[in-house]
């Protein structure tokens, strides 16, 4: 089924004298930025949501702001906004792959050097594999204190939630140093901590936030200085967000103001896109379509002067063998990997191909550029999944002018038919159809994300017992003054008892089962007791 998308425009910010940021006579983003410049007819360069959320984050009385602006519309401006007009802010950005943070790497430094500032003094970025060179490069080092450094060296931190989580659940240590001293220290240090693409992550990892997040808010609860959260996702989780309610945490949820075609006051932020579905015959697979349609790619390349296409597939195995395949079918088109199993040199130099290539590039990947990561193209093919992730995939397409037509084609495997015939129900084919029309007829054709509602009823107060744990060995009198308020908190999420629960906990140390499962209940993203290597031509991974 083929449909027409239409543009998206975004509503910008009214300006001088109706400006959440206090503008009186002149603006302070074009001053600052004279290169950011609104379209003509416009006072301010910055969409309303981007302005919403500075002043939520500088004047508001919310300790976390959800910011839902549509992909594409730039909510990593408007996270970024408050350390940029003030250099001397400190921001903690949490990013869910390397893939994001080294892309937001990216970001920092064009914004600083639109604000005329220099970003290698002011932004710092860290993840397990960099954490681990520092510790290798520096002497008698360890990864404490190389956290230690990084949190209080600059005022703008990039990351992921695992090491934010590591941290507060007080997982590094220093025999030099008291364990409590890292977590305390992150705490205090920033102004503004954003988990962009949280939505993501499920309830195992949400449940860990919560309790990071009552930490926090409940060790500097006598700091003046405000402090707050932000969440930035196009896809949040209603019950997420009601979780943090419930926890005592003041929610402000912002949005964007959309149209569909162009008017005073708006600016074009995607453009219009001609989509197909197609559903596979049932014995037919993601390589047998590719093959069929190789005609139909390579026309769709040929029409552009720097051709460039996405194709997003479900597993790494997969898009190992998509990338064989058309590399063979497709002569003189570079076709690329990304995935877990390439590492961060071969990226890079895909990355630079996109840019720079005259001849096309197809990049193949995965989850691994699903949220987040900004490509230029006009070509995208992706396998259909839950109904969020579709949205996040297909927000990928259309971000940039310049070509001369935008094609989606979303695969729906053949064992799912229901799926087409739900769309069907409530879309045309050849119909011109608003993004928000299209939004909710995926919703209603596809299965939402899975969760496991029942899981912090089961072990939300567990997970949170082991916190308390680590919290409690040392300083132990000013831990449990912080504990005690945390479980006041966290009592009003989870069901059960939490002095049951912290007997429970310590009865788990008596086998061997019971401190597996506490090392699960600590880590982050989880694991696996089954372990594998892989020797995949030039590429070693596990």
């Amino acid at each position: 089924m083929q449909l027409f998308l239409q543009p998206l425009y975004s509503q910008l910010n009214l300006g001088v004298e109706n400006c959440p940021l206090g503008c009186t006579s002149k603006c302070i983003v074009t001053q600052r930025a004279s290169q950011l410049q609104p379209p003509p007819g416009c006072a301010c360069p910055l969409s309303s949501h981007q302005a919403k959320t500075y002043q939520e984050i500088i004047h508001g009385d919310a300790d976390i702001i959800c910011n839902q602006a549509a992909t594409g519309d730039g909510k990593t401006l408007g996270a970024n906004l408050p350390g940029l007009i003030n250099p001397d802010f400190r921001m903690m950005g949490l990013y869910p792959t390397i893939e994001l943070v080294e892309d937001q790497t990216e970001q920092q430094n064009k914004y600083n050097a639109l604000f005329g500032l220099d970003a290698s003094r002011r932004v710092d970025r860290l993840y397990g594999a960099e954490l681990n060179r520092r510790v290798k490069q520096a002497e008698k080092s360890n990864k404490f204190q190389e956290l230690l450094l990084a949190i209080q060296q600059k005022p703008v931190l990039l990351t992921n939630p695992d090491i934010f989580h590591y941290i507060t659940h007080y997982q590094y240590r220093d025999p030099a140093y008291g364990s409590d001293l890292l977590p305390l220290v992150l705490a205090e240090w920033p102004d503004l901590w954003v988990f962009d693409e949280f939505h993501i992550f499920g309830s195992h990892q949400e449940t860990a936030a919560v309790n990071s997040l009552a930490f926090i808010r409940r060790s500097q609860e006598n700091q003046s200085r405000p402090r707050r959260f932000l969440f930035t996702s196009a896809t949040p989780k209603a019950d997420f967000i009601q979780q943090l309610r419930q926890v005592g945490f003041k929610v402000a949820e912002i949005e964007g103001v959309y149209a569909s075609e162009e008017k005073p006051g708006f600016r074009q932020i995607l453009q219009a896109v001609e989509l197909e579905f197609v559903e596979l015959a049932k014995d037919a697979d993601t390589q047998t379509w590719l093959k069929e349609m190789i005609p139909t790619i390579q026309q769709i390349l040929n029409a552009e002067s720097k051709a460039r296409g996405l194709i997003i597939v479900n597993s790494v195995a997969k898009a190992g063998q998509v990338t064989r395949l058309l590399n063979d079918l497709l002569p003189g088109v570079k076709v690329r990997e990304i995935s877990g199993r390439i590492d961060r040199q071969q990226r890079i130099q895909v990355q630079s191909e996109l840019k720079d290539a005259e001849a096309p590039v197809l990049v193949v990947g995965t989850s691994a550029v699903d949220v987040g990561v900004d490509f230029k193209i006009h070509l995208l093919i992706f396998e259909s999944s839950d109904s969020a992730t579709i949205m996040q995939r297909l927000g990928r397409l259309g971000r940039h002018p310049g070509f001369n037509a935008y094609k989606a084609f979303i695969l729906i495997p053949g064992h799912t038919p229901w799926v087409m015939a739900r769309l069907q129900e409530k879309l045309t084919a050849n119909q011109t159809v608003p993004r928000k029309v299209l939004e909710d007829a995926i919703a209603c054709a596809f299965d939402p994300p899975k969760e496991f509602e029942n899981y912090r009823q089961r072990w939300g107060a567990l997970q949170a017992q082991g916190m308390f744990w680590r919290m409690t060995q040392e300083n132990k009198y000013v831990s449990e003054i912080v504990r005690a308020k945390m479980t006041a908190d966290l009592q009003r999420v989870y069901s059960q008892d939490f002095e049951s629960v912290r007997k429970q906990w310590f009865a788990m140390q008596n086998n061997s089962v019971g401190k597996a499962t506490q090392k699960q209940l600590l880590s982050f993203r989880g694991g696996s007791t089954l372990q594998a290597a892989v020797w995949d031509s030039n590429n070693f991974y596990t």
